[in-house]
């Protein structure tokens, strides 16, 4: 913890390269995109309609409807419409997705406190860093880390730390508390039903944020909840992990992308049609064959049903938002090649 909260106390912008500032100006414009399109599912309007019932004050802005709330309510509804899609961006080492917590938080926050582009940058970066960090360090040493506010949520309270200019001991706390308090999904994917939590990132913005706040006043977290020397990627400050996140070309969950891909570059350059096909048998890794429900009932379920999505991919060409919805997912076409 305490090499952490070194690297986010310690950073300033100019440390930054020109790459690492493009990569995270690039993360922030892929996620607000994201969240301006999940904004017209099921999810995001629920998200937005539940902070009716919250109190509220005008700090940060929930950037479909350009109307401000307070910070957490912001965070929630931003972070909730962002990751509906599931076109937010991932890494690889960390499996899973780091900006559908870290960006919603930071803005948030960042906004609220009147911080200048460049702190917001550089806070920005601190949160993909040790948010991407504290992924790869729970999934080697758990079996199965279930989804990315678990550790995401740790990437936002240091953002958010560095906002507000704590000290390297609260900074320290700070995440100790959030990977305390951080949400788990507990998920059957199996059984082919997403439900809209998903990976818990809109509480885990609130974690991040409040964690973070907590430290200011003095709350305390146990220092030892998370040892980041037992990652393996390059230690805090030896190279910035954000340079090494990915953007979705597809809004499902990534373990299915390699067969969509190979379907639709095997049918474009065999000039294969749906009614050339009797069979079709798909070579993947064991987490995406864990990816197996046939019939899937909500657009977040169609999202990780890697039957579902080939069969788009056969019948459209593409798989894209549209394609993704209520009415598709009772369309004849696609469940003949499914079932």
């Amino acid at each position: 913890m305490k090499a952490a909260a070194a690297f986010i106390h310690n950073l300033s912008y100019t440390d930054l390269d020109r790459g690492t500032i493009q990569s995270a100006k690039r993360c922030l414009l892929d996620f607000i995109g994201a969240a301006l399109g999940g904004a017209q599912l099921k999810a995001g309007k629920a998200a937005l309609a539940f902070t009716k019932h919250l109190p509220d004050c005008k700090e940060a802005t929930i950037w479909s409807i350009g109307k401000k709330a307070s910070l957490l309510n912001a965070a929630f509804v931003n972070a909730t419409m962002g990751t509906a899609l599931d076109i937010d961006d991932g890494h690889r080492k960390a499996v899973g997705h780091p900006g559908g917590v870290v960006i919603p938080s930071t803005l948030a926050v960042a906004e609220a406190v009147k911080s200048s582009g460049t702190e917001f940058i550089t806070a920005l970066v601190c949160g993909y860093e040790v948010a991407i960090r504290a992924g790869n360090v729970y999934n080697l040493t758990h079996a199965d880390v279930p989804g990315s506010a678990r550790w995401a949520s740790i990437g936002a309270a240091a953002a958010v730390a560095k906002l507000l200019n704590l000290t390297k001991a609260q900074t320290e706390h700070a995440l100790a508390i959030s990977a305390t308090f951080s949400p788990v999904a507990p998920l059957d994917l199996v059984e082919g039903f997403m439900p809209m939590t998903k990976f818990c990132s809109g509480w885990g913005t609130w974690v991040g944020i409040c964690s973070a706040f907590l430290a200011r006043e003095g709350f305390t977290g146990g220092r030892s909840v998370l040892d980041f020397s037992k990652s393996d990627l390059p230690s805090f400050g030896a190279y910035f992990e954000i340079n090494n996140v990915y953007f979705k070309p597809y809004p499902s969950c990534r373990w299915t992308h390699s067969a969509i891909e190979g379907v639709l570059k095997l049918t474009k350059e065999q000039k294969i049609e749906k009614n050339d096909i009797n069979e079709i048998v798909i070579k993947t890794f064991a987490n995406a064959c864990r990816l197996c429900g046939r019939r899937p009932e909500t657009i977040e379920s169609a999202q990780y049903s890697l039957p579902f999505l080939v069969a788009v991919a056969i019948v459209e060409g593409k798989v894209t938002p549209a394609q993704l919805s209520e009415e598709n997912l009772r369309n004849e076409a696609y469940l003949t090649i499914v079932d």
